[in-house]
């Protein structure tokens, strides 16, 4: 089966694969997904790379030697396929058809890229990629050893060439060439190492020696020397790395034909942390899997002095069982002899014991002890095995099952069962606050005497995980062995009220909430149960703003079960009251709940009370479909002054019943009091203080108040004077913090004045901060940002000079600014609407881009100037655009623009700020432009038959979107613009503007001159003359000319003549040099010419 390259979850349904493309240019084809990395051996022989690589991945083979050659080759099918050689930055090498050859490599590592041909295709197809040294003296191969001994092993390889001498180092496991032992110009192919240490792992190498050179080397290979048999061992397996392919410790060995390794993931007491042995064992279909753990070799097996005793449990089922026996050959499980049948507990490492098996008069043939996991018939078995200890037989056993009682915040009650001979002296415990055994010369905490199995502890510290042992004392100075590792948790002591919690800390680590409780099970009647952090309150932002800060439980469908619980309060004095505050929205949104806008018909939240302990429950209140919190949140307060008990809970019991309404709701708690009854007005806050960014002043600054008892809440006033309050004014708060965010560079004035419903609190002081003098634009962040491939990796705007390609980086910052680069910016026009085409690396991606237009360093809902749409989110399949349109009026020049891309969002709501799971962003540099006013000649001559037929169509400017006025005034206001067919009015002015939407340019004017074609000036029998003219122009016509006018281009009149006669002059010696349009009029006919004034 081919391998899975990668695959991502979304959210609690979407599973996908990664899929990506090659790029390619004159052959060269690269691709971008990573497949294998492998070392090569620098044989001479062929290697093989992989035996699945996709065309659209590359292996990667270091160990190269710079200046030899190599031959690489890709097939499919037996099929020779295309080949691209790069360095490790993707810069060629080489490329070509199968076989490829590579001479005087120059790096010590390449990528070998495949695909089916110079066309880059192939797609997800097998192809087997090697590499090969052409070694003109190739090394050897088949390094291995036999004749392994305490002291000694015959180490032997294969040579491939024709050398007949070759040279060898040995040495330590890890030593570095030539810090070795060596052997120089060895005549046979094998060599008898001695002097070896006993349980010692070694490396070799060796290399040929040919008639003009040397071969690389070959190696290591690791072997490890026979042990020898000891009297005694202890063994946790910690000194090890755990995981799939791990190695026992020395002197163990693995056995048989089952699965064992070290287990390094989630080994907790009463195991010694991090390993553990893992042992699987199955029979199914008559094929049987057998794993045996092989101890070190032991010399007094015979002598009935020592026991052997470890820790096992099995994860599947109560009902298996190991074996515990002895080989009579040390390396053949074949040889193994059960001496006793273990039950084993389960299906919880919390279930593992410890057990004791004491050998009896064992043969002479038995040199080691070994544990078998014979499996299970037709099924399977798992076993995990820990802190196994060969030791001499105690003169007195120790107790068993060790446990704690009546643990309370400092006291408890340490319990065992009696040894099986019960020690004339007593017994011993100790305890402590870490795992660490002790030993024998360890002090213990306490002793009881004989007889008594139980003892009771003081002192201890709250909210503390403590470590329990016990051992029997034999005689004076005489002791067992410590039992098995026990455990307990005190709880936290009662709270004295004042007490808060505002759940700010509150995440998914267990501990994030201080001695409160989650459970999953239980209702009303037996109150909580099952595992305590279970069930359905989770950490999330206070009515869905933001991601932490409140508690919440979603309640939908049939299933939802979950206990909130507190600590226990001593409520003794009495006069006390409990207060919180509630919201229910819909699930994931802000708004009301969808379906009705109510809890589900069976579905429930319980506020309850217990007054001993948690043993029995009382309901304060009951929220249903008739008694719903609203989504704007609500502060609720319980009066409670004839509870006296030392031992109050309180919890929030939420559950949605049996029937699976359509309502989806998100049920919130937060700052969760208990306080005395306020008499009187409260005391005003302390410590009240402004923590500023000391690098950006418009970033938030928290202020922060201590809680106040007594107070139903604050009152925050902020001002940019002393006194002022034109920012907030007497906000209503139910936390002991605010987030402001102002300008940079800016002195505030802020009050908080805690009040209940006797009255505000009096004289509280006034506290002023300064912003830093700079601002900053807000980082936008993500949990997971770009790692599961949510990820820009092309953004363009078609039509401009911005078209990025940022790469296809699952590990790079999920928020970029890029900046100094011509593909980086661009100029956009106002009022013009843009297309955007992004590329993604997962679907359903929603976008949203700003652009700072007021330079404030502030994203503004204002500013937002194109989303996709809740329908249209971009794909990696069939792409997809959106559009962005430049408002008119919007500041000329150079803006930020932030693109922001969040995974399954609206793209209307995202923000450009806020945190959120998957996505990325990218900021640009971008110029905004006015809308260019048309441009033309300012004076127009429009020559027709009759009058009518010259209309707005007939003067010709350039621009986009032409619009005509008859006034300047109606084209800045965009009124009474002239239709289509509009006819010109001989010489008069009108003006005319460029749009984009609803965008004007400024206005240019032209006037127009309409002149008779037909029927009209007769142009054979005019003339004129010089043109161009310095003083005196001078003209004639066969009829009399009325007269003169002349026109600069501005369309001004400069020149009114009056000539009435067939000929005439008029001087333009006063006139700017340039063109001019002069107008002759004759019996109502107009001929108007272009003259140069020089």
């Amino acid at each position: 089966m081919k391998k899975i390259t990668f695959f991502k979850v979304k959210k609690w349904y979407l599973l996908f694969l990664l899929a990506s493309i090659s790029y390619f240019s004159n052959g060269q084809c690269v691709n971008t997904i990573p497949y294998l990395t492998e070392t090569s051996n620098n044989s001479g022989n062929v290697q093989n790379i992989s035996s699945c690589t996709y065309s659209t991945e590359y292996n990667t083979i270091n160990g190269l030697v710079i200046g030899e050659n190599y031959i690489f080759t890709a097939t499919s099918d037996g099929v020779d396929k295309y080949v691209s050689i790069t360095d490790t930055d993707n810069v060629t090498i080489a490329h070509g058809s199968s076989p490829l050859v590579v001479n005087s490599i120059t790096v010590t590592a390449v990528r070998l890229h495949v695909t089916n041909s110079a066309a880059c295709d192939g797609g997800s197809i097998c192809h087997v990629t090697t590499i090969q040294l052409l070694a003109d003296c190739p090394a050897p191969v088949s390094l291995d050893v036999i004749g392994l001994s305490t002291t000694g092993a015959t180490l032997f390889w294969t040579p491939i060439g024709t050398e007949t001498a070759w040279d060898l180092q040995y040495g330590l496991t890890g030593f570095d060439l030539g810090t070795g032992t060596f052997q120089n110009n060895l005549a046979s192919a094998n060599f008898d190492a001695i002097n070896l240490l006993p349980g010692t792992t070694y490396q070799f190498y060796v290399r040929a020696k040919c008639s003009t050179e040397d071969s690389l080397w070959a190696g290591p290979f690791s072997f490890t020397t026979v042990c020898l048999a000891v009297t005694e061992f202890a063994e946790n397996f910690d000194s090890n790395q755990g995981g799939f392919n791990s190695q026992l410790p020395n002197c163990w060995e693995k056995g048989g034909n089952g699965t064992i390794y070290l287990e390094s993931f989630g080994v907790s007491t009463p195991f010694s942390a991090p390993n553990a042995i893992y042992m699987y064992s199955s029979d199914f279909d008559g094929q049987s899997f057998i794993s045996y753990a092989l101890m070190p070799l032991t010399s007094n097996l015979q002598a009935n002095t020592h026991r052997l005793r470890f820790k096992a449990y099995s994860t599947t089922g109560t009902d298996r069982f190991l074996e515990v026996g002895y080989l009579t050959n040390a390396s053949d499980v074949g040889s193994f002899v059960s001496m006793e049948e273990i039950s084993l507990p389960g299906t919880s490492q919390a279930s593992a014991q410890q057990f004791i098996v004491i050998p009896n008069n064992l043969p002479v043939g038995a040199v080691r002890l070994a544990i078998m996991n014979s499996g299970y018939p037709g099924n399977s078995t798992t076993i995990f095995i820990d802190d196994v200890f060969w030791e001499a037989i105690p003169t007195c056993i120790e107790p068993s099952d060790v446990s704690a009682s009546n643990v309370l915040a400092t006291t408890a009650t340490i319990n065992w069962d009696a040894a099986s001979v019960p020690p004339a002296n007593g017994y011993e415990y100790y305890i402590s606050d870490s795992s660490t055994a002790p030993t024998g010369a360890t002090t213990p905490s306490g002793s009881v005497g004989a007889g008594i199995t139980s003892a009771n502890v003081i002192n201890l510290t709250p909210v503390t995980q403590y470590f329990v042992w016990v051992r029997s004392v034999c005689a004076v100075g005489d002791y067992s062995y410590w039992t098995s590792i026990a455990t307990f948790t005190t709880p936290c002591a009662a709270f004295t009220p004042y007490y808060g919690q505002d759940f700010s800390t509150f995440d998914f680590n267990p501990d994030s909430l201080p001695c409160w409780e989650r459970y999953g099970q239980g209702d009303l009647t037996t109150g909580p149960t099952g595992d305590t952090n279970s069930g359905s309150w989770f950490s999330d932002g206070w009515l869905n703003n933001g991601f932490s800060g409140a508690a919440k439980i979603n309640i939908f469908s049939d299933f939802i079960r979950g206990w909130l619980v507190t600590p226990v309060f001593d409520l003794t004095i009495g006069g006390y009251q409990v207060k919180y505050d509630v919201g229910a929205t819909q699930w994931g949104q802000t708004g009301p709940i969808s379906a009705g806008g109510v809890l589900g018909s069976d579905d429930f939240v319980y506020f309850v009370m217990s007054t001993d302990g948690g043993t029995t429950w009382t309901t304060l209140e009951t929220y249903s479909a008739t008694n719903t919190p609203s989504n704007l949140g609500t502060t609720k307060v319980y009066n409670i002054p004839a509870t006296t008990s030392a031992t109050v809970k309180f919890a929030f019991y939420g559950t949605s019943g049996d029937v699976a309404d359509d309502a989806d709701v998100d049920f919130f708690v937060d700052n969760f009091i208990v306080q005395a009854i306020p008499l009187t007005a409260p005391d005003c806050a302390t410590n009240v203080e402004a923590d500023i960014d000391s690098s950006c002043g418009n970033f938030e600054t928290e202020l922060s108040w201590d809680v106040v008892s007594g107070s139903d809440g604050y009152k925050l006033t902020i001002g940019t004077t002393s006194g002022g309050n034109e920012i907030v004014d007497n906000l209503i708060l139910n936390a002991t913090s605010y987030s402001f965010v102002g300008n940079f560079n800016t002195t505030y004035y802020f009050k908080v004045v805690p009040f209940n419903a006797i009255g505000d609190a009096v004289g509280c002081a006034e506290v002023s901060f300064t912003t830093a003098v700079n601002g900053c634009y807000c980082v936008p962040e993500y949990e997971t940002g770009v790692a599961f491939n949510d990820l820009m990796s092309n953004f363009v705007i078609n039509g401009t000079s911005l078209s990025h390609n940022s790469g296809t980086s699952t590990t790079a910052p999920s928020y970029n600014y890029y900046t100094g680069q011509p593909n980086f910016t661009a100029t956009l026009v106002e009022g013009t609407t843009y297309t955007i085409t992004p590329t993604v690396g997962f679907n359903n991606q929603a976008f949203s881009i700003w652009i700072d237009f007021n330079d404030n360093l502030t994203f503004e809902e204002s500013e937002r100037v194109g989303f996709t749409a809740s329908d249209s989110n971009i794909n990696t399949t069939g792409g997809g655009t959106f559009t962005i349109t430049i408002p008119c009026n919007a500041a000329i020049g150079l803006h930020r623009m932030r693109v922001r891309m969040v995974y399954a969002a609206d793209g209307n709501t995202i923000d450009p700020c806020s945190i959120y799971f998957y996505g990325e962003v990218e900021d640009y540099d971008i110029t905004i432009a006015e809308l260019s006013a048309p441009t033309g000649d300012a004076v127009q001559t429009i020559n027709v038959s009759l009058p009518a037929e010259a209309t707005i169509e007939d003067l010709i400017v350039i621009g986009t979107g032409i619009k005509w006025f008859a006034s300047e005034a109606d084209a800045i206001a965009n009124i009474n613009q002239l239709p289509v067919g509009t006819a010109l009015v001989d010489g008069t002015t009108y003006y005319a503007v460029s749009s984009a939407g609803s965008c004007n340019s400024d206005a240019f004017a032209v006037t127009a001159f309409v002149t008779l074609s037909v029927g009209g000036f007769d142009s054979s029998n005019f003339s004129y003359y010089p043109n161009p003219v310095k003083d005196i122009f001078s003209f004639s016509y066969n009829n009399v000319i009325s007269d003169v006018k002349v026109f600069n281009l501005l369309g001004q009149q400069v020149i009114d003549a009056m000539i009435n006669a067939t000929q005439g002059q008029i001087d333009v010696s006063g006139l700017s040099n340039g063109a001019y349009l002069v107008r002759f009029t004759c019996d109502n006919q107009v001929k108007t010419i272009k003259i140069i004034k020089n």
